[in-house]
């Protein structure tokens, strides 16, 4: 194996370390915090590997995740960040049909945690991502994250069950006589 290929497997492996740490936390906002830090891993792992779709749908996702994080995400700014990393993925696309499925991921993220009121949405968006991440990753030859793409999915579904949507409240009824 290559020096390279080492160094972006590296980068990759704490990437999904970031990853899947965060779906173990308990509030959107944190969850999203480490997410931030594991694109940015990933970033470096897709620039080495020669990723560049892959590179450029995670530089808009630390753009996506710290206007989630501070709160100020809009549905215009996530129209246009869903539609720049269509655009701009399938412009620098190296990978072809695999260059896709980080595509695919992150707009399906993008629509998801938008939305989410509740952490187990983000969670439940985090594992399909997770599925189309590992095939890429693995795809172009960065195999240490494997491993914890493996536990990220058994830790995110294991969450998925731990931490279910709270009950609403029942209304207030009048009692009729």
């Amino acid at each position: 194996m290559e020096l390279k290929l080492i160094i972006a497997n590296i980068f990759a492996f704490l990437a999904a370390l970031f990853m899947a740490g965060g779906t173990s936390l308990k509030t959107k906002k944190k969850i999203v915090g480490a997410l931030v830090i594991s694109d940015l891993f990933f970033i470096i792992a897709n620039l080495i590997s020669w990723s560049l779709s892959a590179a450029i749908v995670n530089t808009i996702a630390i753009v996506r995740d710290y206007m989630v994080y501070h709160k100020k995400f809009t549905r215009p700014l996530n129209a246009i960040l869903i539609t720049a990393v269509i655009a701009i993925g399938l412009f620098v696309n190296t990978r072809g049909l695999i260059g896709l499925l980080p595509i695919i991921a992150t707009v399906q993220y993008g629509l998801i945690v938008r939305r989410a009121r509740y952490p187990q949405l983000v969670r439940f968006s985090i594992l399909i991502a997770t599925l189309l991440w590992s095939v890429h990753d693995l795809s172009i030859g960065l195999f240490a994250p494997a491993p914890i793409y493996l536990m990220s999915i058994i830790i995110i579904a294991r969450n998925l069950l731990q931490y279910r949507r709270p009950k609403r409240k029942a209304s207030k009824r009048i009692a009729r006589p």
